[in-house]
């Protein structure tokens, strides 16, 4: 479900996983959303424990939705537009919202995750967010147009999602002005009340001052100047060396980074019986 769509959701033989049928293929498309439904139907169903959904992971990206390149389901393209990628999107995020809620009524659905990336046919990197506030704006406008599912926001999430890799420092103008820039977008179409979850953020190289600083910095100023976020999540919980990007524990038996050491603080694990 994260980035990878089996041949039982898809009817594609494709072995990677990473295809989708194309929207415009009709029978194909539609067997597959209403699979990506029933699949979030069931997942809900049997965690009822789990009240929050994310119902996708950076749908945006150039690379995440890819169309399937051969068998009924494909139509000739590489790769998927960016007015494309906004049209798949408002179509995985209505059928998994309504598959969350019939699966547990009660829970809460993030949209997908926004990539740090231009909103543009490139999805090239952009630290500075304002691809996210625009990818976010984009759907708004389309959901308002989409006659075909529903005009409802509330038809496609409950809450809204981004992952904020700005690659450097976090300070008033790097973390605090991007951020708010991209929540503005949801203050444009009456959301500014809706729970915001930054599922994704981090730092390379954790055991080095300059993550453990960057970390701080982040966290004590999402607390004094970002008050509509509900959740920030660190990523990861670890990594094998020599691949430690955005860890914040080092492989096994697992080590503390300077990184992690500050985040205990933050979150107590250091104590019984975290640790």
């Amino acid at each position: 479900m994260d980035n990878f769509f089996p041949a039982w959701m898809t009817g594609s033989n494709d072995p990677s996983g990473s295809g989708i049928p194309c929207p415009a293929t009709g029978s194909p498309y539609a067997t597959f959303v209403l699979s990506w439904q029933a699949t979030w139907k069931a997942q809900a169903n049997t965690f009822p424990a789990i009240t929050y959904w994310e119902i996708g992971n950076e749908l945006n990206g150039l690379d995440v939705l890819k169309p399937i390149q051969s068998g009924a389901g494909s139509c000739g393209k590489s790769h998927f537009s960016y007015n494309d990628r906004i049209k798949i999107s408002l179509d995985l995020m209505y059928w998994g919202y309504r598959g969350v809620k019939a699966g547990n009524p009660s829970a809460t659905v993030f949209m997908p995750a926004a990539a740090p990336v231009t909103a543009d046919d490139n999805a090239t990197n952009d630290p500075s967010l304002r691809g996210i506030a625009k990818y976010i704006s984009d759907l708004y406008q389309a959901i308002a147009l989409n006659t075909s599912l529903s005009t409802n926001k509330r038809d496609y999430f409950d809450g809204a999602n981004w992952h904020p890799y700005i690659g450097q420092d976090a300070t008033m103008s790097t973390w605090v002005a991007t951020n708010e820039a991209v929540h503005d977008s949801l203050t444009n179409y009456g959301d500014e009340n809706i729970p915001v979850l930054l599922s994704e953020d981090g730092y390379t190289t954790p055991n080095a001052p300059a993550s453990q600083q960057a970390m701080l910095h982040t966290i004590n100023l999402t607390q004094t100047n970002l008050p509509w976020v509900k959740y920030l999540i660190w990523f990861r919980a670890f990594a094998n060396t020599p691949d430690p990007d955005y860890a914040i524990l080092l492989g096994y038996p697992f080590q503390q980074t300077l990184s992690s050491q500050l985040f205990c603080q933050f979150t107590g694990c250091n104590n019984l019986p975290y640790r």
